[in-house]
């Protein structure tokens, strides 16, 4: 977030982010997210955690960046490929790939919304083409 204040306007430091997040996220997605109930050696229930979803975890990676990112083409698009590169990470279930999609809407919507260059915006709707077209995969 602060790499892309206006202040400091750093795309690259924001990218490098943006490419931490996608490494933890597909790590994620090929595990099974514990239960909230937490028992001790003797199998009795002792805390019940608050529960964490796969939607919930992207939703927090996502959100702030993607609103932050919405006048930067170079965090935008790459936004786009890390989606992308968590899809193909693993076999993710459809409300998976519909969380991840939503997100991949969100982006292209911002940008279509934006005072972008058109070239800048035919290589978003590119990214967003071939992101669509992994998750319906």
């Amino acid at each position: 977030m602060r790499a892309l204040s206006p202040g400091i306007n750093d795309p690259f430091t924001a990218i490098v982010c943006v490419d931490r997040i996608g490494t933890a996220l597909s790590r994620l997605a090929r595990r099974q997210i514990p239960s909230p109930y937490r028992t001790d050696e003797d199998h009795k229930l002792r805390i019940i955690a608050p529960p964490a979803t796969f939607a919930g975890i992207v939703n927090g990676a996502f959100n702030a960046i993607r609103q932050a990112s919405a006048g930067s083409v170079m965090v935008t698009v790459r936004l786009l490929e890390v989606i992308e590169i968590v899809a193909t990470a693993a076999s993710l279930s459809d409300d998976q790939k519909a969380v991840l999609a939503h997100h991949a809407d969100m982006i292209a919507r911002g940008a279509r919304a934006g005072a972008l260059d058109q070239h800048d915006r035919l290589d978003i709707e590119a990214r967003y083409a071939k992101v669509t077209a992994t998750l319906r995969r």
